[in-house]
């Protein structure tokens, strides 16, 4: 195992530990954490100077699991409103 997986294997439980705090789903926190280790992973590649890890890795899973509310947040709502205009759709051709 290299330096580079054993970091990734110990920041795991960290990132998961936010996701699923912050997603409350097994499946979304491990597509979170998947997301984020793979960034610090490319940002390694890149030659990023990371003092630490473990707040990097803390701070990408934070902002992904944020983005994945939002756009659960957004599709509710348009769902909300696209079923809000079946019902009108409905009711207005039902009247008549």
């Amino acid at each position: 195992m290299t330096d580079r997986e054993r970091l990734l294997d110990e920041l795991r439980p960290v990132a998961f530990a936010i996701a699923y705090q912050m997603l409350g789903s097994v499946s979304e926190a491990e597509d979170v954490v998947q997301e984020a280790l793979l960034r610090v992973h490319q940002a390694l590649d890149a030659g990023e100077q990371i003092a630490s890890p473990r707040a990097f890795a803390a701070t990408v899973t934070a902002r992904l699991a944020i983005n994945e509310l939002r756009s659960a947040r957004a599709a509710a709502c348009a769902s909300s409103r696209s079923t809000a205009a079946r019902e009108r759709s409905f009711s207005t051709n039902s009247s008549g």
